[in-house]
């Protein structure tokens, strides 16, 4: 500005000198003339303070606008700023805004977490030189599928954010010319939901593995894609209805969960190997691209490691069958029956065997937790075969009986601790959970096959001759002749025995009592039997 008056002060003087000069030269003129020379001084003057004011309001004029324009510009920004604010706020995504090289332009998130870089050094950088080759690779192939149909376009991706794998949807739609607009969401709530789903879908409630729904639709793709080598074991639990009937199905629940374990473990380092339970007591092993070593190897492995572990003192059993394909064209019903066939096989031997090993476990278990009751069984057992001797029974008959009489109270494991070590009377309820042992001694020996015959003398070993007994109120001589010898013995041995809370009574006394309940308790001719044989006392000369 005062450069500007500075120049037209100029000007202005020059101007009035060459009137002034124009005047000395006509001084001698008319006063017409000196008026007229005046004048043109006053215009020339007026002009040029006229042309100096319109030359003042152009300039004020132009810097008006530009102060307007660069006012307009901040009020711009402060929109956009302002906008991106509220986005921020209402947005609960992440927007990108991309190039079609992949430069990212614009960066807009509340949640600076969700960023695997600082927002600052993300906008301007390139996607490929900022995310994982497979993500950066996905996200270019979106942008020029977006940009080439002019239609929205979707995917999802996992990135792992801090140590913690996160999983994103991405939504991308044309922006301009060449850029993208890409709103991204947090979906890893909602993908471990959907995988939770998927795995409920697919898991065994109890053992937390595979399912049969999933065995059935994994050996289907195997089948569809088939491939040489191909493997199939079959795992069934040997003796899961004897642990259910004698300790509860809470232990057999708990038989098939460690069992589970162990497989999960035996296979962890086979590559590709799945287990999955595919029934009560059944587990099967999907073996892709395996050889018969390695079944061979992870079979063997199986039954180690089951038998290390134990459900109420008795180690696991499993029975196993294996099948091979030996070519591409699978046939999985065809090896599931060749395995199948394979396991039945073994499961005769194997089962008996478990069993007859439960009975010596649960008598070693029941021991160990009753002195007492070890001697109390050896004590009846020996009385038992004597009279049984007596009777001039057969060979057969009198083993069936000591066998018996040995094992008649084993259903006893399943009785408290505290109500089988009670050292006084037990109460009402006490002495029927103590009754429920002649059940649980019947279906031990039910599942074997050499005690099976056995079952039902142990299951009347209480029964009355008069039918008031338990559990069935059996009378006379619908109770099988082995249970009434035992009866006897049994009352005998528990007159005798010492008790904590009480003496044993004498000989005498207990062949007094004999006497008097024999025709309503006991089998009056076995009292009198026993009684024309024991007329010693045999319990103090041969009691353990």
């Amino acid at each position: 500005m005062a450069n500007l008056f500075r120049t037209y002060g100029i000007l202005a003087l020059v101007l009035v000198m060459i009137v002034k000069g124009i005047s000395i030269a006509c001084y001698s003129f008319t006063e017409m003339g000196v008026l007229t020379i005046f004048l043109m001084e006053f215009i020339i003057t007026i002009t040029l303070i006229y042309v100096v004011l319109i030359h003042i309001q152009k300039s004020f004029i132009i810097k008006i606008s530009h102060a307007e324009n660069e006012n307009m510009k901040l009020v711009d920004e402060s929109k956009s700023m302002i906008q991106e604010r509220a986005l921020e706020e209402v947005l609960p995504d992440i927007l990108f805004r991309y190039n079609f090289k992949g430069d990212i332009l614009q960066v807009i998130t509340k949640n600076d977490e969700l960023l695997l870089h600082d927002k600052e050094g993300l906008v301007g950088g390139n996607l490929v030189d900022l995310l994982p080759e497979n993500v950066s690779k996905q996200v270019m192939d979106s942008i020029k599928r977006t940009l080439d149909s002019g239609q929205l376009s979707s995917f999802e991706y996992e990135l792992k954010i801090k140590d913690k794998l996160m999983y994103f949807e991405t939504r991308m739609v044309v922006y301009s010319n060449d850029e993208v607009l890409a709103i991204i969401r947090d979906i890893s709530e909602l993908v471990r939901e959907r995988q939770q789903k998927d795995f409920l879908i697919y898991q065994d409630p109890l053992t937390e593995i595979f399912n049969r729904r999933y065995y059935n639709e994994a050996v289907q793709k195997y089948e569809k894609n088939a491939q040489d080598k191909f493997g199939l074991i079959l795992i069934d639990v040997n003796g899961l209805k004897l642990i259910n009937d004698t300790f509860g199905h809470r232990h057999g629940d708990n038989l098939l969960i460690e069992l589970a374990g162990v497989l999960e473990f035996c296979i962890k380092d086979f590559k590709g190997f799945e287990v999955a339970r595919i029934g009560g007591d059944e587990f099967a092993i999907i073996c892709p691209a395996t050889n018969n070593s390695d079944l061979q190897v992870l079979i063997e492995l199986i039954v180690k490691h089951a038998h290390l572990k134990e459900i109420c003192g008795i180690p696991i059993s499993v029975s196993i069958g294996y099948s091979l394909s030996q070519n591409s064209e699978l046939d999985i019903e065809e090896m599931f029956s060749q395995a199948e066939d394979y396991l039945l096989s073994r499961k005769l031997s194997d089962s008996q065997s478990m069993r007859h090993n439960a009975v010596e476990a649960i008598l070693s278990t029941l021991n160990e937790k009753s002195n007492r009751e070890k001697a109390h069984s050896l004590n009846v057992s020996r009385i038992a075969k004597n009279i049984a001797i007596a009777m001039n029974l057969s060979r057969e008959q009198v083993n069936d009986t000591y066998t018996a009489a040995k094992l008649h109270d084993i259903g006893k494991i399943t009785v408290e601790d505290q109500v089988l070590n009670k050292p006084s009377s037990l109460t009402e309820d006490e002495y029927e959970s103590m009754k429920r042992h002649v059940e649980s001694s019947y279906h031990i020996l039910k599942t074997i096959d050499s005690y099976a015959p056995l079952a039902d003398y142990v299951f009347s070993h209480h029964e009355r001759w008069d039918g008031k007994g338990y559990p069935r109120g059996l009378y006379g001589v619908s109770i099988p002749l082995p249970a009434r010898i035992i009866c006897v013995a049994d009352a005998y041995e528990a007159m005798r025995a010492d008790r904590s809370y009480r003496k044993g009574t004498s000989h005498s006394n207990a062949i007094t009592e004999l006497s008097r309940c024999s025709g309503t308790q006991f089998d009056p001719n076995v009292v009198e039997i026993f009684i024309r044989h024991f007329k010693s006392d045999w319990y103090h000369d041969n009691a353990i």
